[in-house]
């Protein structure tokens, strides 16, 4: 928010380069200001024509006004209802609460909260983090002195994606979903967007997001630690998941 501030100022100038409209549409993008966002991007179109990273922010920006709608909906009803689980995360960076989405994704809430409940993620490490994009977290071999196998363990056990079903979630920023290394091998890593990820969108299972903390989510820096999780609320029944042998 603070860089898009900057940029529209320095926009609001006059004669702004191309670098300061990339970074005001990103930095809007980034903040769920989709229109602005293109309309920033569409300005700097003939220098991202040939960046087809810089192309694709552009594209997202043009499907996700609709996205977001939704999911605003959404969030409006959820906050009416306000049943569902929160799980708070205390990191090196300070706290983050976050919602879970039981009715989207309930195998993968239950299977969140039977971990967060045993002490799983006491202690773990957010072992990769790429700034600009999402930190992720939930390997226990983080705990360990070898960073070679961090990124390769887990619970276990695997879950299904729930990423297919008709009601899935979309991934914006502050997004909480579940990391794999294939369709159905998601075990206890899971990471936060930094921003909207419309790659990641019916490939990654959304399960919850940031409720608050979502600036101390977006500081996280690689072996930065979760301190504690702890589930500070629930749905009145038990949280079991449906497992498969690794």
């Amino acid at each position: 928010a603070a860089a898009a501030a900057i940029a529209d100022r320095l926009i609001a100038s006059g004669n702004a380069p191309t670098e300061v409209l990339v970074i005001g549409g990103l930095s809007h993008y980034a903040d769920h200001q989709f229109t602005k966002a293109q309309e920033l991007l569409n300005q700097a179109k003939p220098e991202i024509a040939a960046n087809p990273s810089l192309s694709s922010f552009l594209t997202a920006a043009e499907n996700y006004p609709a996205l977001w709608e939704k999911e605003k909906a959404l969030r409006k009803a959820e906050a009416t209802t306000d049943n569902n689980p929160r799980v708070l995360l205390k990191t090196d960076r300070g706290n983050i609460l976050l919602e879970l989405f039981e009715d989207q994704a309930p195998n993968t809430v239950a299977n969140f909260i039977s971990l967060v409940e045993s002490g799983f993620y006491n202690g773990i490490a957010f072992h990769r983090v790429m700034p600009g994009f999402m930190a992720q977290g939930g390997d226990p071999n983080s705990k360990d002195d070898d960073p070679r196998n961090d990124g390769s363990g887990g619970p276990g056990y695997t879950i299904k994606c729930e990423c297919d079903r008709p009601d899935t979630r979309m991934h914006f920023a502050g997004s909480l979903s579940m990391a794999h290394a294939g369709k159905n091998t998601g075990g206890s890593q899971f990471f936060i967007t930094h921003l909207p990820t419309d790659h990641l969108n019916g490939r990654h299972t959304v399960f919850g997001r940031v409720l608050e903390g979502l600036p101390v989510a977006r500081a996280l820096r690689g072996n930065d630690k979760i301190e504690s999780a702890t589930a500070v609320r629930k749905r009145d029944h038990t949280y079991v998941p449906q497992t498969s042998k690794k």
